[in-house]
Formats: C-alpha cells, sequence, structure tokens
C-alpha cells in the first residue's frame, strides 16, 4: 500500500524527500517512523502514514498509534497524514490531496530548489 501511495505522489509531482525515516525526542528516545516523509521549509516535516488494517486495525494498534502521532506533533516539528487503503480507491486522488497540502506549505521538489540555485547562481 505504500508504494501505491508513493507513486500517486510521484504523479502529482511531490516524490516524498525520504522514506520509513526515523523520528527522536530531543533527548534521542525513538518515537516512530515515518511511511513517506517531506522536509518543509519552515523547518518541520510533514509524514504520510498509510495505515493498513493488518497493521494498524485492532484495539492495540489504534492506541500505540494515538501514543506514537502525539508524541510526534507534541513540539509543533511534525505534520502527520494518515490514510488507508480507501483512500487510493480513486487514482490519483490521495497524490493531488498530498501535493495540494504541501504546495501550500511551500514545499518544492529537490528539482525545483537545484533549479533555482543553478538560476541565482547564474545571475
Amino acid at each position: 500500500m505504500e508504494t501505491w501511495a508513493r507513486l500517486e505522489c510521484l504523479d502529482a509531482g511531490v516524490p516524498p524527500d525520504d522514506l520509513q525515516r526515523d523520528f527522536r525526542s530531543p533527548d534521542g528516545r525513538f518515537i516512530g517512523r515515518g511511511d513517506l516523509v517531506w522536509h518543509l521549509p519552515d523547518g518541520r516535516w510533514f509524514l504520510l502514514e498509510m495505515d493498513g488494517a493488518e497493521v494498524h486495525g485492532s484495539l492495540d494498534a489504534v492506541y500505540s498509534d494515538r501514543v506514537r502521532q502525539n508524541a510526534l506533533v507534541a513540539d509543533g516539528g511534525v505534520v502527520v497524514q494518515r490514510a488507508t487503503a480507501d483512500d487510493l480507491r480513486v487514482p490519483g486522488r490521495l497524490g493531488e490531496e498530498i501535493a495540494g497540502r504541501l504546495r501550500r506549505a511551500g514545499w518544492r521538489s529537490s528539482d525545483e530548489r537545484t533549479s533555482d540555485l543553478s538560476r541565482h547562481s547564474d545571475e
């Protein structure tokens, strides 16, 4: 399911900056791992979490996910969006939704950032 989400994001022009990225508390304690991750211009991270029913469907998993998400967003440095297989039923919808959120947050692909650097060095 994560592969399909990543491909939708690629098709929408928003390739993730990282996959399966670990996040730690200021004291180094492991908090969680983000499925698809983008680094926003303001320094925050945007995580797309794909919640499959097999892994995230039990009550214990829902509780564990809530604790982890709360820890991730506690200091304001991480934005989390959760999605399931249902979000992939309409081709392109999830990718476009993520693209819209990222663009509103000012995110640009590494190609766009590299192009800007090249343009400025030519001036």
